[in-house]
């Protein structure tokens, strides 16, 4: 990939392999992450603007997603994985919404935080992050 990934990351795909958490969202593995973000590059269609799509210096990595058109990304803007933040798309929005924490920190708490924000919620109601 030309790029280190975060480690709780690379702990959470080598404790649970490939598949969805919940039924429902799905995470990456790395050799998937390229190929994915080569065809977002391809689109006209960017919610993900301003961020360039990875491997472009702070591009958005996509590393999970789900059936209702959400997807996950880390905006790539550090030298040290670890520091990456989420980057979260809704299906019907035309932006995301940046959240200060790790993939795994991020899963965990769209699982388990019924006050955990939806991407496809508005800025205003984006709240503990």
């Amino acid at each position: 990939m030309g790029t280190r990934l975060q480690t709780d990351y690379k702990r959470l795909v080598e404790t649970f392999g490939e598949g969805q958490f919940d039924g429902f969202t799905g995470v990456h593995l790395p050799d998937t992450m390229t190929k994915f973000a080569a065809c977002e590059a391809a689109l006209v269609r960017r919610p993900w603007a301003p961020h360039p799509v990875f491997p472009a210096p702070g591009g958005l990595l996509p590393w999970a997603g789900n059936e209702h058109d959400q997807s996950f990304y880390w905006i790539t803007e550090s030298p040290d994985p670890d520091r990456w933040p989420v980057y979260a798309t809704g299906g019907d929005t035309e932006e995301g919404h940046r959240f200060d924490c790790t993939a795994t920190e991020f899963l965990f708490r769209r699982l388990t935080d019924r006050r955990h924000p939806s991407p496809s919620l508005s800025t205003s109601r984006l709240t503990g992050f």
